[in-house]
């Protein structure tokens, strides 16, 4: 499989996970601080201030997806495997469209 090929696959199954995070940090289920932790990250990545502005060429952008995947991967971790399933299930269907 080439260089291409698997970063499309990743970027697929990022995709799915981050709908499915979506969903999971609404759900009553997951931890308070989970909930919090995905609020703020989300919060970051959209606001127009930033540690590291935006303009400067690829580290202003850099941060965005460092911030974004740390938390990412803090919300896989918290998030009670069942619940994490149950999302996935329901995003799976939306993908396959």
């Amino acid at each position: 499989m080439s260089i291409i090929a698997q970063w499309k696959t990743r970027a697929r199954q990022i995709k799915t996970e981050t709908y499915a995070l979506a969903g999971a940090a609404r759900d009553p289920r997951v931890p308070s601080l989970a909930r919090l932790f995905a609020a703020i990250a989300i919060g970051y990545t959209l606001s127009p201030i930033d540690l590291i502005p935006d303009f400067i060429p690829i580290i202003g952008r850099l941060d965005d997806a460092l911030m974004f995947g740390l938390v990412v991967d803090l919300l896989i971790k918290s998030v009670p495997s069942a619940v994490l399933r149950e999302h996935l299930d329901r995003v799976a269907p939306m993908k396959a469209a």
